[in-house]
């Protein structure tokens, strides 16, 4: 009896992280135009691009790039997958006095 006093109960519990939370990677819009449109015979080939920009920058991107119709076309949506995001494997490096500057949270 004593040893279910000492488990936490669920308002006491942590709260989960979601899953994924990257606002680019783990966007659901952004992955199911990037599907649909088949960029890419495996998403895996998109999720491992870089970006070469700020996320915001990136998503304000993409939301113009839809915000009329809903809709796009296949080379528009090349055309921002190309300017914001590096090729698959490159990988962007910045020094700490940088990375302390632009992401405090991550220091």
């Amino acid at each position: 009896m004593l040893l279910l006093h000492s488990l936490p109960t669920p308002a006491s519990a942590a709260p989960e992280k979601p899953a994924c939370a990257h606002s680019i990677y783990c966007n659901n819009t952004i992955l199911r135009a990037i599907h649909a449109h088949r960029l890419y015979s495996d998403m895996k080939d998109f999720v491992d691009r870089p970006l070469n920009k700020e996320p915001f920058l990136v998503n304000e991107a993409f939301d113009l790039l839809f915000a009329d119709t809903g809709a796009t076309t296949t080379a528009a949506l090349y055309h921002w997958v190309e300017d914001n995001f590096l090729p698959a494997g490159r990988f962007v490096s910045i020094s700490i006095s940088q990375r302390i500057n632009r992401w405090p949270w991550l220091n």
